[in-house]
């Protein structure tokens, strides 16, 4: 199972070298914040690596971007709000959704049966009756 950094922001400036990713949005009070943000990467081409831009689509007018800062280079916090490191397994949008692991079989009966008491009962009549059952023969 990979170990993801989902979460771990960047807050140092100048921003140091390293990959990051971020979440862009157009709003009422700042409608040109992914016009601002792609302007900066340009401004910025010696430095900064755009290796990945992702509209998000649905109601939200907003980009997921993931770069690389080659360089210290300078960061809008105000702006953009802080960038999230990115490790090797962020590469694109849904993989920075915290989730739940999938379940596998043995955990469904795990929860199944220790988690609900309804699974307990079950647990315990079963186990009631193999126990009566066996004292019968």
């Amino acid at each position: 199972m990979a170990v993801r950094l989902v979460g771990v922001v960047e807050r140092r400036q100048p921003l140091p070298p390293g990959r990051y990713w971020i979440t862009v949005t157009n709003s009422a009070n700042a409608p040109e914040r992914i016009a601002h943000f792609l302007a900066w990467a340009e401004s910025n081409r010696q430095t900064v690596i755009v290796d990945k831009k992702e509209p998000l689509g649905g109601i939200v007018d907003g980009l997921f971007a993931i770069f690389t800062v080659l360089q210290k280079t300078t960061w809008d916090a105000r702006q953009f709000g802080f960038p999230n490191v990115a490790g090797p397994e962020i590469q694109q949008a849904s993989d920075t959704v915290q989730r739940p692991p999938e379940p596998t079989p043995g955990s469904v009966v795990s929860d199944f049966f220790g988690a609900s008491p309804v699974g307990r009962f079950a647990l315990v009549a079963g186990l009631l009756a193999l126990f009566i059952r066996s004292g019968d023969k």
